[in-house]
């Protein structure tokens, strides 16, 4: 039993870095992807 659960949290622990770094990516393409006018508001 405690073998399954070490299991499940080591997948658990996987996934949160995987998505964290998809979401710091889109974050950081998003930002970049203005271009030299992505710091001037949007109407």
């Amino acid at each position: 039993m405690k073998t399954e659960w070490r299991v499940v949290a080591i997948f658990n622990v996987i996934l949160f870095i995987i998505l964290s770094f998809v979401y710091f990516v889109g974050c950081c393409a998003r930002r970049h992807a203005g271009g030299s006018d992505s710091k001037v508001p949007r109407r």
